[in-house]
């Protein structure tokens, strides 16, 4: 749906949007200081605290992107099976480009859905949620392995786009709200609209549909209950964990398990309850798949 004002256009639109926060960077950045610096050395210190936030940031950023465009060729063994204008249609919808945008330590991303595109837009969408997830499971892991634990909040909902990289809408502020109020620690939840979506997708009984169901079903394969019911994306468990994944990222999950028992250790030394805490939950989430892991 297109609305004009006399100001500017936007396209209301259902995205997968998803909002991620690399923990402990504004920590960094808000060290103490004074300002302007009052030596060489304080000046050396803001600049150095900047550019460690910097770095974990922006690698974070760019793999998000490199990884999600990646993924793009994992569906053309399906688009080959489609017959035309199938085929044609699912890689048109596949095509669409991610919009995303940062906050300080902060990234967003949104995903626009062809809702209302009959069987293909429909398997399209699921395929690209399917990507959405996959790839939120990879960074997450990823990330902590170099020491930058990520929270985030993944949900399905309408959104407007009123300018480049500008996107307003319910879906964004409830991406916001699993990220900043119910993930906590460092974990990915789904919002429950997603979560519904995928399981009414996933039981579709039309034949025309199921390309589209199986999608879904294996995005759900992809998500776990969390110790306090919450929804959360399965990253060391769930189907996206495949034995060739595993052995690929064995290194990657030793070292990502590595940092989280130092950052339960920092928070010990604190005296940091709620950390100490999720950082324990963290552990025996580790401990819950090490053996299909380290092999």
């Amino acid at each position: 749906m297109t609305q004009t004002t006399d100001e500017y256009v936007f396209v209301a639109r259902f995205y997968v949007i998803g909002v991620f926060d690399i923990l402990g960077q504004s920590r960094k950045l808000l060290r103490p200081m004074t300002f302007p610096a009052a030596t060489t050395e304080e000046a050396q210190r803001i600049r150095s605290n900047l550019e460690e936030t910097v770095i974990a940031v922006d690698r974070f950023r760019q793999l998000f992107q490199q990884q999600f465009d990646a993924r793009r060729s994992a569906f053309d063994d399906d688009a080959a099976q489609l017959p035309e204008p199938e085929r044609a249609a699912f890689t048109a919808a596949l095509a669409s480009n991610i919009v995303s945008w940062g906050i300080s330590d902060a990234y967003c991303v949104a995903i626009p859905i062809e809702a209302g595109s009959g069987a293909p837009g429909a398997m399209a969408t699921m395929a690209d949620v399917r990507r959405a997830l996959e790839v939120a499971a990879a960074m997450w892991l990823i990330s902590l392995s170099f020491g930058d634990p990520v929270r985030g909040g993944i949900e399905i909902g309408t959104a407007a786009t009123m300018r480049e990289n500008d996107i307003y809408g319910a879906a964004l502020v409830e991406a916001y709200r699993l990220e900043s109020e119910v993930a906590g620690g460092p974990r990915i939840v789904v919002g429950e609209q997603l979560v519904a979506a995928l399981r009414e997708a996933a039981q579709d009984p039309d034949a025309n549909y199921r390309g589209a169901a199986r999608y879904a079903a294996n995005c759900l394969s992809m998500l776990r209950q969390d110790v306090d019911d919450k929804t959360a994306v399965d990253v060391l468990g769930g189907s996206w964990a495949t034995p060739a994944r595993r052995q690929l990222l064995q290194n990657v999950f030793a070292r990502a398990h590595d940092n989280a028992q130092r950052q339960l250790q920092e928070h010990q030394e604190k005296g940091c309850r709620k950390l100490v805490s999720r950082y324990e939950t963290l552990l025996a989430y580790f401990a819950e798949h090490a053996a299909s892991w380290q092999g």
